[in-house]
């Protein structure tokens, strides 16, 4: 719960409050999701706030705060993912198009989220959107940086 706690901080102040909710959507329904920093804190913080996120759920799938560079071919991987990288890896061996086809992309620095590119994968907008966000906007203000 603590963890939780300070790890929502971060998250809810590097984004807004449509791509928190958007980001939200997608663990609920596991679909994978990349959350790209250059900053190490805020990655780890902002990926390890989003398990705490879908309580009283457990996420299922794979879940790596920080990926190594070496180990990138994980993203690859068949199962949903949760995982945070400091970069995109570089498109030389096409690994980078691959990936994307299948997984929410979130960066962190650009309160940026860009939907998976296979329409099968994207996630369905949450029910009661509006009324979630309404309650929440105010909240959020409090912490947001635009």
């Amino acid at each position: 719960a603590l963890i939780a706690d300070w790890c929502l901080v971060p998250l809810l102040k590097l984004l807004s409050l449509d791509n928190v909710a958007r980001v939200y959507s997608a663990v609920l329904q596991e679909v994978s999701v990349v959350v790209v920093c250059p900053c190490l804190g805020l990655l780890s913080a902002a990926v390890l706030a989003l398990l705490p996120l879908v309580r009283p759920l457990v996420w299922q799938g794979v879940f790596v705060p920080l990926l190594p560079a070496q180990m990138y071919d994980y993203l690859e991987s068949p199962v949903p993912v949760v995982v945070g990288l400091p970069s995109l890896p570089d498109n030389d061996d096409g690994l980078c198009e691959r990936f994307q086809h299948d997984k929410l992309l979130v960066f962190l620095a650009d309160d940026r989220v860009q939907p998976p590119r296979d329409a099968e994968f994207t996630p369905a907008p949450l029910p009661h959107r509006k009324a979630l966000l309404a309650a929440l906007k105010p909240a959020h203000k409090e912490l947001h940086v635009p």
